[in-house]
């Protein structure tokens, strides 16, 4: 949630993503948003990261020490994208 105030107090349009488990944060790239407040379509979410609308990223990587590399964390978020099954729905 920190991350996402974050981000919305950045001007940015910040999304969160609830996986089974966990929850990790994006963002959107262009000046745009969902129609609806809850996407329960992982594959939406996916097409919209795959297309670069969107940035994901798991925010306890960046908070670690020493921290990993901004993309790490985009990685792990991307990674658990593709798991259908991790989606909270």
């Amino acid at each position: 949630m920190l991350a996402a105030g974050c981000l919305e107090q950045s001007g940015l349009h910040p999304l969160l993503v609830l996986v089974r488990g966990h929850a990790f944060v994006g963002f959107w790239l262009q000046e745009e948003c969902f129609a609806e407040p809850v996407v329960d379509d992982p594959l939406r979410l996916r097409k919209r990261v795959d297309l670069n609308e969107i940035s994901v990223f798991d925010p306890t990587c960046v908070t670690r020490l020493p921290g990993p590399e901004f993309s790490y964390a985009g990685e792990e978020a991307k990674r658990r994208l593709i798991i259908q099954r991790n989606f909270t729905m």
